[in-house]
């Protein structure tokens, strides 16, 4: 569903597709996967999707609420999939919510970071349940975002 065009500071395509990337770069960093592509390629062991369902932008608290499922697809067929919620105030004291009020970029920032955290703990707990973590030979994915 397209977003009203007046609510500027909402986590848009344009972050979720940042968001992506850095899910792919992430990966590569940490070294759980040998390489990560955006493009869909047959020769990838593993294929990750990310799917935004619903970001919710609350602009009078500078809040953002991201509503994400995670799948990781095998020889063609899904073998764990994984949904989340992220809330930018998630963890935080009034006194701490307060002083974010005004802060727009630092609570989408926020939510990017939790959501990223979550998705990286989940991912290398599934590659070591595998035994794929940090073996001789790392697996390959391919990486899609999508709304």
């Amino acid at each position: 569903m397209p977003r009203h065009p007046n609510l500027s500071g909402t986590f848009n395509e344009a972050d979720q597709q940042v968001f992506g990337e850095s899910v792919r770069t992430e990966l590569e960093r940490l070294g759980l996967f040998s390489h990560v592509d955006s493009s869909n390629t047959a020769n990838d062991d593993v294929r990750i999707t990310l799917h935004f369902a619903k970001t919710v932008y609350l602009r009078h608290a500078y809040r953002y609420v991201l509503y994400v499922e995670m799948k990781i697809e095998k020889d063609g067929g899904l073998v764990r999939s994984w949904r989340y919620v992220a809330d930018s105030n998630e963890g935080w004291s009034f006194a701490q919510w307060t002083f974010q009020m005004h802060q727009g970029e630092k609570a989408k920032a926020r939510v990017a970071a939790t959501l990223m955290k979550n998705m990286m703990a989940d991912v290398e707990e599934w590659l070591k349940e595998e035994g794929s973590i940090h073996g001789d030979t790392q697996p390959s994915a391919g990486l899609s975002a999508w709304r």
